[in-house]
């Protein structure tokens, strides 16, 4: 089961997906980053970024299917604790998604934020980031998508590139079957389809090097987590 990444659609990715699905799925997604390490790994990627410009100027980041925005806000209030100057362009296609992110914002009084309603392969920025994140995106992608993807976010991504995704396992999947009473069906099917979309790191490595001119790095990572970071500088 877990040899191969499945194939297979998620609900949320069929076009027109019901609003109520799309908060439920995001509502869930934004309690698994919370306690099985999304917004740690996102976090230790950005506080490395930002050591590393030469002068103390703000760190801007692309943040690609962004949903409810819920890791980007979790940063600025840690940023703002920290002194710490970073910038979130965060561009996702669901205007239900960002109705539940600019109620977060609103709610917590956030700077620093912009959102952007559009489809990443249609996205173009009239300027340069620093870097890219990209939090359980890049799974609902084959690996020709993911590499194609890489290599079109590359002329406006300085730096690099942080995919902060699942791990393709059984104790994954396992673990997110007791969750089937809490969802809709719908997100439930989700939820265990994405585990089977996911990476494992040596065969995510051996996707990303082919990469032209880039560092790679992936790591397993706590629970659930498999993390690729791609460096052009």
């Amino acid at each position: 089961m877990f040899d191969q990444r499945s194939n297979g659609f998620e609900y949320i990715d069929q076009g027109q997906a019901p609003d109520e699905l799309i908060r439920k799925s995001h509502w869930f997604m934004q309690w698994m980053n919370i306690f099985f390490g999304g917004r740690a790994i996102v976090k230790k990627f950005v506080e490395a970024e930002y050591r590393r410009l030469p002068k103390r100027q703000p760190l801007t980041i692309l943040d690609i299917g962004s949903g409810s925005c819920d890791i980007p806000l979790s940063l600025l209030n840690w940023a703002a604790r920290k002194g710490l100057d970073l910038q979130f362009t965060c561009v996702e296609r669901s205007s239900e998604a960002l109705a539940m992110a600019r109620q977060q914002i609103s709610a917590a009084d956030i700077k620093g934020i912009e959102l952007i309603e559009t489809d990443i392969w249609d996205y173009q920025p009239a300027a340069q980031f620093d870097c890219a994140v990209g939090s359980l995106f890049f799974h609902h992608f084959t690996d020709e998508q993911i590499l194609e993807l890489i290599n079109r976010l590359r002329p406006f991504v300085r730096r690099s590139i942080l995919i902060n995704d699942l791990h393709r396992s059984a104790l994954p999947y396992l673990g997110c079957a007791i969750f089937r009473p809490i969802l809709p069906w719908q997100a439930w099917h989700d939820a265990m389809l994405s585990i089977k979309r996911g990476f494992k790191p040596d065969e995510f490595q051996r996707l990303l090097e082919k990469i032209d001119n880039a560092h790679i790095k992936t790591n397993r990572r706590w629970f659930a987590r498999v993390s690729a970071e791609i460096r052009f500088d």
